[in-house]
C-alpha cells in the first residue's frame, strides 16, 4: 500500500507542473507583439502552426529551429510534439516595413504596372458600329421627341379652331343680314333670291355656298357664279351672264304667228320673250327687251323647231346661221340686221342698207367675207344682191333704175 501511494504522488506533481507550464506559455505568447498588414491599411493576424518536438532528441529540436528560421517574421511560436508551445523570438526587418509603407502610400495606378492588351481590327470595327448605333438611337429619340411636341401643338390648335368654329357658326355674331348681287343684268333680284334659297338665320360660317352656286347655275342666263363672304354680315354673289347673240323667230305650232326666243352665243336657248304688257313681262327686267331689240334676228326658220329653256340648239339651219354670225370678224358683222335660215345651205344675210347676200353655209367664211367687202367697196351704192355660195365664182346684181 505504501509503495503504491509513493508512486502516485510524483505523477500528480508532474501533471500539475505540466499544467502550470502550459498556462505560463500561453500567457507569454499572448504578450508577444502582433504584426500589422501595412499594405492593406488594416491589421491582420497571421496564424501560426504549432510544431510538436521531442525534448528528448536533439536532432528533432534542430529541425524545429530550422523550420522556425524559415518562417516569416512575426510568428507567434511553435508547438512541440508533447503539446507545449515553444517560444520563438520575433525578428523585424525595418527595411521591409518601410518598403511596405511606401508601397501602400502610392496610388494604385503607380503601385500596379499598367497592363496593355492588344486590340484587333475587328474589335475596333465592332466598337465603331456599336457607337454608331447608339448615336443613331439618340438622334432618332430626339427627332421623335420633336415630332411629338410639334404634333401635340398642332393637334391642340386644330381642336381649338374646330371648337371656335362650331361655337361661332351657331351664334348670331356672323348671321347674314345682307345679300349683294353683282353682274346680273337680265335676272331680277327676286329671281336670284328664289334660286339661291338661302336658309333663314344662316351665318357666314355655316352657309352652303356650293349649294347656292349649283342652284344658280341651273338658270340658263348664268354662265358662272362665285360667292364671297364679306364679314361680318354680308354675302356677295358675283354672276357672269351669257350674252344675247340673236333672236330667233320660231313659228308657232298652233297658228301662223311666231315666237321670239333669245339665243346665246354658245347656242343655249335662254328664254322666250314675253309680252311686255303681260304679268310675266312686268317682272322681266327692261334690259332683256332692250338687248333683244338690238340683237340680230334669225327668220324663216323651218317649221317644227321646238326650243326649250336651257337646251342647246339642234336645228341645222339655225346652227348654220349662228356659226355665220359668230364667225364674221370685219365691219360686215355690224351691218347684218337679220339672217334667213330656211335651209342649212341657203343662209341669206340682210344688211342695214338693204343689200342681200346669199352666203350659203359657214364654210370658207373668211374668203366669202373678203369677197363681199371687196364688191361693196368697188360698187358702193350700186349693188342690191351678192351671191357667194361658190366663193371662187361670185355674182352680184345692181340696183334697178
Amino acid at each position: 500500500m505504501s509503495n503504491s501511494r509513493r508512486t502516485d504522488r510524483p505523477r500528480i506533481r508532474n501533471s500539475r507542473r505540466d499544467t502550470n507550464n502550459r498556462r505560463s506559455s500561453r500567457t507569454r505568447q499572448s504578450m508577444q507583439p502582433r504584426s500589422r498588414n501595412t499594405q492593406r491599411g488594416g491589421q491582420r493576424r497571421q496564424s501560426s502552426s504549432v510544431r510538436r518536438s521531442s525534448s528528448s532528441r536533439g536532432s528533432a529540436q534542430r529541425s524545429v529551429n530550422q523550420r522556425n528560421a524559415r518562417r516569416p517574421s512575426g510568428s507567434r511560436g511553435t508547438r512541440s510534439r508533447s503539446g507545449n508551445r515553444t517560444n520563438t523570438t520575433r525578428s523585424y526587418d525595418f527595411r521591409d516595413i518601410r518598403d511596405r509603407r511606401t508601397n501602400s502610400s502610392r496610388p494604385r495606378s503607380q503601385s500596379r504596372p499598367s497592363q496593355q492588351r492588344s486590340v484587333t481590327v475587328g474589335q475596333i470595327e465592332r466598337d465603331r458600329r456599336r457607337e454608331q448605333r447608339r448615336e443613331n438611337i439618340r438622334q432618332n429619340s430626339a427627332a421623335y421627341a420633336r415630332f411629338r411636341h410639334i404634333f401635340t401643338f398642332v393637334l391642340v390648335v386644330v381642336i381649338a379652331l374646330i371648337v371656335s368654329w362650331f361655337a361661332l357658326s351657331n351664334s348670331t355674331v356672323f348671321s347674314i343680314s345682307q345679300v349683294q348681287v353683282q353682274g346680273a343684268n337680265h335676272l331680277s333680284e327676286q329671281q336670284i333670291s328664289d334660286m339661291a334659297s338661302i336658309p333663314a338665320n344662316s351665318s357666314l360660317l355655316n352657309v352652303d355656298t356650293s349649294g347656292i352656286e349649283s342652284r344658280l347655275r341651273e338658270n340658263p342666263w348664268v354662265r358662272s357664279v362665285h360667292i364671297h363672304r364679306v364679314f361680318p354680315n354680308t354675302l356677295e354673289i358675283d354672276i357672269t351672264e351669257r350674252t344675247i347673240q340673236a333672236v330667233v323667230e320660231v313659228p308657232s305650232s298652233r297658228d301662223q304667228s311666231t315666237q321670239d326666243w333669245i339665243l346665246s352665243s354658245d347656242g343655249i336657248w335662254l328664254m322666250q320673250i314675253p309680252d311686255a304688257n303681260s304679268d310675266e313681262g312686268r317682272t322681266t327686267p327692261q334690259r332683256v327687251y332692250d338687248d333683244a331689240n338690238a340683237a340680230l334676228h334669225i327668220t324663216d326658220v323651218p317649221y317644227g323647231v321646238s326650243p326649250e329653256v336651257g337646251a342647246t340648239v339642234s336645228d341645222p339651219s339655225i346652227q348654220n346661221a349662228l356659226d355665220i354670225i359668230t364667225g364674221l370678224t370685219t365691219s360686215l358683222s355690224q351691218d347684218v340686221s337679220s339672217i334667213s335660215a330656211s335651209s342649212p345651205s341657203n343662209a341669206v344675210l340682210s344688211l342695214n342698207n338693204g343689200v342681200q347676200i346669199a352666203f350659203g353655209t359657214s364654210e370658207d367664211i373668211r374668203e366669202k367675207e373678203r369677197v363681199c367687202q371687196q364688191l361693196l367697196s368697188e360698187h358702193e351704192g350700186q349693188i342690191s344682191y351678192i351671191n357667194v355660195r361658190t366663193v371662187n365664182r361670185p355674182t352680184w346684181r345692181g340696183l334697178s333704175s
